[in-house]
């Protein structure tokens, strides 16, 4: 097996994002230190990986429209602790694509100055031949609020490559990767060749409570998912998506204030 883990989102400065220990206090602990829990847990389970796809979105940014969502608005500490956190994934081959401007780029690109420092590039969509696996990655995907809308739009990015390759004449990757969207999504279409195409959005890393942000009291989405995806391809080219999810009511329970007695 090919292994392939893949990690987006973790917006390091947000007060709900993926945040090194140093950075936690008496507020914050209750949530940052599960998640990170979650997080340390997951890669000792996973295990050494051939290839780690940092899937864009890597700190939070300035964040002009929400500066009460920040934990910590120095972009180059942001920086320095999506750089820590990318080393712990033991991996052989690390790639950085490139997320949103409004998180990642204030003055110049920091995720370019994260893949520098990791001694590698940081470019707008990663693409990659696994034992004959075309696999194509890029951050961004249309969000959609319609329960079953979600799976619309990464059936469309799968679609959306397929045609693309055609009317190009460039082989079509038939694994497409996305993130952004904040939930796990996957499709499957058949193929009489190669057997399957598949599609996938990759969780985030970050929380959506319990303290919340603008971007997360905006949310209408029936779907939020925190996690990682692992990818196995074996030598015949067959590809096994997996997500690896924390379950939200973990840190997020809902809670009724009782205002009357039971009867």
């Amino acid at each position: 097996m090919y292994r392939t883990l893949v990690l987006s989102d973790t917006h390091c400065g947000s007060i709900v994002g993926l945040t090194p220990p140093a950075f936690w206090n008496d507020t914050n602990r209750r949530w940052l230190e599960l998640l990170w829990k979650f997080f340390d847990n997951t890669l000792r389970q996973v295990g050494p990986v051939d290839l780690l796809v940092a899937l864009g979105d890597l700190i939070d940014g300035t964040q002009k429209n929400d500066p009460t969502a920040l934990l910590e608005p120095d972009l180059g500490v942001q920086a320095g602790m999506a750089v820590d956190i990318v080393r712990m994934v033991r991996a052989k081959k690390r790639a950085i694509v490139k997320g949103t401007g409004y998180h990642t780029d204030e003055h110049c690109s920091f995720e370019k100055f994260v893949a520098d420092k990791l001694e590698t590039e940081a470019v707008d969509e990663y693409c990659c031949d696994i034992y004959g696996r075309l696999c194509q990655f890029r951050h961004v995907i249309g969000r959609s609020d319609i329960p079953y809308g979600q799976f619309t739009q990464v059936g469309k990015e799968l679609i959306r490559e397929a045609l693309q390759a055609l009317l190009e004449e460039y082989a079509a990757a038939t694994l497409v990767g996305r993130a952004h969207a904040h939930y796990y999504v996957g499709v499957e279409l058949g193929d009489s060749i190669l057997g399957i195409r598949k599609a996938f959005v990759n969780p985030a890393m970050q929380l959506k409570g319990p303290k919340q942000t603008k971007f997360t009291r905006g949310l209408r989405t029936m779907y939020y998912h925190v996690g990682m995806t692992l990818i196995e391809i074996d030598r015949t080219g067959w590809p096994t998506v997996r997500p690896i999810l924390l379950p939200l009511k973990m840190y997020a329970p809902r809670e009724y204030e009782c205002l009357t007695e039971q009867s």
